[in-house]
């Protein structure tokens, strides 16, 4: 998870009310695992690769100016990233060292925070043959929000109203909502799978924000705003399409940590103005979905200043 310098906190959550610091690495702006005791990472102008089990560091120069976002393949040989100026932002995909812009977006503006999900997204599915590229923003006439692309830069599917993507664990399917129209925020959960059309995976649901799968794949668990405007987690049970609140406390941002538990940023009531209803108080929540228990984890304070901790969770493995 990154902390509140430039750097990555590598955390062991074998037990997840109690994690312990594994090591920091410094001058790392984001990571992900490609194996239990591997990160592929990204900082400044360079791309580079930590051992964790010998401490080696590897990297090399892959920009003459810094990009803005950088994500990594499952196996980290290949990469997008977003870099931008004046004129727009551009997504770049780096297959095999190649690199070739996939999309362009016109500048859209001053826009402030939303109280909920993420703004934007770079994803690749688990094969690491597609990539997922949304933003809330849009400049007017310009390509759509939510779109997916193969390997070769072409479109594989493309939404003006989808939102909020998570890839399954293994293959090509993509989970998402979708909204009844450009805007809304309610709608129907959705999987999409190559070659094929979206399925329906749940009722209607009034809100889906910040959605993350179980490690094997058979649950979603995301937020939704309630009758008062406070977040709370819910699951989704993929296979039966049965959706069940998860704790009635206000939380936000939930994070799988292991196959019956996951984390979420304890919130307070706040007149937070484009923030909200509320805010996290640096408290993180752990949910046993198998118990119903809820219990603050010890000791995640220490670890980062962070006010929102599930949030700068750049990935977890799961051994």
């Amino acid at each position: 998870m990154t902390g509140a310098i430039s750097g990555l906190y590598v955390l062991d959550v074998a037990d997840p009310l109690h994690p312990v610091q594994v090591c920091q690495l410094l001058n790392v702006t984001s990571g992900r695992f490609v194996s239990a005791a591997k990160i592929v990472f990204w900082y400044s102008t360079f791309v580079g690769t930590a051992d964790l089990q010998t401490g080696s560091l590897n990297w090399s120069r892959a920009w003459v100016n810094a990009p803005m976002a950088v994500v990594f393949s499952p196996d980290g040989s290949n990469w997008a990233y977003r870099e931008g100026d004046d004129s727009g932002v551009r997504t770049h995909l780096v297959i095999g060292g190649k690199d070739q812009v996939v999309l362009t977006r016109g500048p859209v503006g001053g826009h402030g925070g939303v109280p909920w999900g993420p703004v934007s997204q770079l994803a690749f599915s688990a094969s690491g043959q597609y990539l997922l590229t949304y933003t809330l923003f849009r400049d007017a006439g310009g390509p759509p929000n939510f779109i997916v692309y193969a390997m070769d830069g072409t479109a594989a599917f493309q939404s003006t109203t989808a939102k909020f993507g998570v890839w399954d664990r293994s293959g090509n399917r993509l989970y998402f909502l979708a909204a009844k129209a450009v805007g809304e925020i309610a709608g129907t959960v959705v999987s999409w799978d190559p070659g094929g059309q979206p399925v329906a995976r749940s009722a209607k649901v009034s809100s889906y924000f910040w959605p993350t799968l179980s490690p094997d794949g058979t649950t979603l668990v995301f937020n939704t705003y309630g009758a008062q405007s406070f977040p709370h987690p819910w699951r989704l049970d993929i296979a039966r399409r049965v959706r069940a609140i998860v704790a009635s406390a206000t939380s936000t941002q939930p994070v799988f940590m292991g196959p019956d538990v996951i984390w979420s940023n304890e919130g307070i009531p706040c007149a937070c103005g484009i923030g909200g209803t509320s805010a996290p108080d640096g408290r993180v929540i752990a949910h046993n979905l198998k118990t119903g228990v809820n219990s603050v984890v010890l000791g995640i304070a220490n670890l980062t200043p962070s006010k929102s901790p599930t949030e700068d969770i750049e990935d977890v493995w799961f051994g």
